[in-house]
């Protein structure tokens, strides 16, 4: 079925950046942080169960009608959201590299 390879390609996708974000410094009042220990632990308070809830595979587990139909609209929309995001990186890796 062509939407569900579209889908799990897009799940693998979201699983790499979840992979990357454990590893991307980020910047904190001007200073560059790249501990390990403080980039896991300002992602797991942040974007990582959004990131998660974004790849779990919802459809495996439950049926696509009756009450769970808006749960798994839900479970989209996220991943929708987080399809967005990954453009937006990637717009700026490739600004960056200019």
């Amino acid at each position: 079925h062509p939407l569900w390879c579209m889908e799990s390609a897009i799940d693998i996708l979201f699983f790499i950046d979840i992979i990357i974000n454990f590893r991307t410094a980020y910047l904190d009042e001007g200073k560059l942080i790249t501990s390990n220990r403080l980039i896991a632990e300002r992602y797991l308070k942040t974007w990582f169960w959004i990131d998660i809830i974004s790849i779990f595979p919802i459809e495996v587990f439950v049926g696509a009608g009756g009450m769970l139909t808006g749960v798994l609209h839900s479970v989209r929309m996220v991943k929708l959201a987080r399809l967005l995001k990954l453009v937006k990186m990637i717009k700026l890796v490739r600004l960056m590299k200019i």
